[in-house]
């Protein structure tokens, strides 16, 4: 699948998020809103064709990105009004690690020093992300 492709299934991503807020946060929706839905839904069945022999299986690995992304935005929604930001942090990076350390250890082996030399990125993602919901919670 084209690079090009799967980035602009991704950006399916806050339509989703949206779809999935309607039932389970039981968010309101405007006609043009659900409009512009269902245009992007159409637009996502054209760029994946799934009838035709251009089909890639990639699609639907991104298609399921898609719905996981959507799936975390709703449940950190949920969190957010129970949870501190910084305990949010905690479990959204605790299952991201958890899920991305599965998959790495089904791709290849990671070498010691790989470990050591990625950590640092990782925690200074954890510190940039805990900055954001700190400003996001004083708004």
């Amino acid at each position: 699948m084209p690079l090009a492709d799967a980035t602009a299934i991704s950006f399916l991503n806050p339509i989703v998020t949206m779809a999935l807020a309607i039932p389970l946060l039981v968010e309101l929706v405007g006609l043009v809103r659900r409009m512009a839905v269902r245009i992007s839904l159409i637009g996502a069945v054209i760029l994946i064709r799934p009838v035709t022999d251009a089909f890639q299986p990639a699609a639907l690995l991104a298609l399921g990105s898609v719905l996981i992304m959507g799936c975390e935005i709703i449940f950190i929604k949920i969190l957010s009004h129970r949870e501190p930001p910084v305990w949010i942090l905690f479990i959204n990076n605790g299952f991201g690690a958890i899920i991305s350390l599965t998959a790495a250890s089904f791709v290849r082996i990671m070498q010691a020093q790989h470990v050591f030399i990625t950590s640092p990125i990782g925690l200074h993602y954890g510190d940039c992300t805990k900055l954001v919901y700190s400003r996001h919670a004083k708004c």
